[in-house]
């Protein structure tokens, strides 16, 4: 083996009548590959790549969490694989120096649990109980949670979904959050603020709904420990107040925030999608307007609004936000 080149290794699994095989080559040999070069990847620093692609009759993760190998993996990808929580941690213990981690369309029964002290980059695109992340080396992730029947850990006197998932991440550079991920962390009782600052966080991309008020909440905790945010990505969440709520209950929210010294001094660039001229979103934007005094640009990619007039026609709504308090004089709002 040539340690200068980038090495890849790709299995794929599958079934046929019932008895399973690897192709190219039998997972058990893989392992006994990569322990007998161990030493000499990790000494010439070689980077490994690993993709495992699984077809759905066959626990591979299980398999190789048992064998109890410690091997110089650089980089892994699971796609389409079943585990357990146990095993793959197991499986991720068993790789010290592992930098980049691919969870695609995984299930992990109980939760996904990431001990991985040198992790840099994570993408997790599946159906989880719960996310406990522990990287504080981690500078880039990507965070896909699909499923809405969650656990909250933080019943029994423990940390909440948003300490465990995000409170570890000292060194994250880009956050992104999708689908079902904000309403995950929003579960369950939420902190004042998390126990380290986000001092590197520059780039976020999150979905979220300004119309729960505990999903606005953790956005609030997350802006607040990230003080060098500079774009921002919001997909606003189209659900709509229930009767029993109050819109202004929202509009004073964001402005007890900027009473308490909520800022976006390094904001640079916002764009937001489904934007809608409704109360709460609203009271958020002239927020941002009125605390970046770097901003260059808001873009509103418009989800078009509709009410209902005196004579019962419906007229879009429309508002001036040029006519709001702007802290940077080269702010330019940009309607899409």
């Amino acid at each position: 083996m040539d340690s200068r080149h980038f090495v890849a290794i790709r299995i794929r699994c599958c079934a046929t009548r019932g008895v399973a095989h690897y192709e190219p080559s039998d997972l058990d040999r893989t392992v006994h590959f990569l322990r007998a070069y161990q030493s000499r990847l990790h000494a010439r620093s070689s980077l490994v790549h690993w993709i495992l692609i699984k077809r759905p009759a066959y626990r591979a993760t299980q398999r190789v969490a048992r064998q109890r190998i410690s091997i110089s993996l650089r980089s892994m990808e699971l796609l389409k694989c079943t585990s357990t929580t146990a095993d793959l941690t197991k499986l991720l213990s068993n790789c010290p120096v592992l930098e980049s981690l691919v969870l695609i369309s995984m299930k992990v029964s109980i939760g996904l649990k990431i001990r991985a002290p040198r992790l840099k980059m994570l993408i997790i695109n599946g159906s989880f109980a719960y996310v406990q992340l522990e990287a504080p080396m981690l500078a880039n992730a990507k965070i896909l949670l699909r499923n809405s029947d969650t656990c909250c850990l933080g019943k029994n006197g423990g940390k909440s979904n948003l300490e465990e998932a995000l409170g570890s991440l000292v060194h994250i550079e880009k956050l992104k959050m999708k689908e079902d991920f904000v309403k995950y962390l929003a579960k369950g009782c939420l902190p004042d603020h998390l126990p380290y600052m986000f001092n590197h966080l520059k780039k976020v991309s999150i979905k979220l709904n300004f119309h729960r008020f505990k999903e606005i909440r953790v956005a609030c905790i997350l802006f607040h420990n990230a003080l060098n945010l500079q774009d921002l990505y919001i997909l606003a969440d189209p659900s709509t107040l229930t009767k029993e709520e109050d819109p202004s209950t929202f509009t004073s929210f964001w402005d007890t925030e900027a009473s308490h010294g909520l800022v976006f001094n390094q904001l640079k660039t916002i764009f937001m999608e489904q934007y809608e001229a409704c109360e709460p979103i609203l009271a958020f934007v002239k927020l941002i307007l009125g605390s970046a005094p770097l901003l260059e640009k808001m873009i509103l990619r418009e989800s078009t609004i509709y009410e209902e007039d005196e004579n019962g026609n419906l007229t879009q709504i429309t508002v001036d936000l040029d006519k709001s308090t702007k802290a940077s004089t080269k702010a330019a709002i940009i309607f899409e």
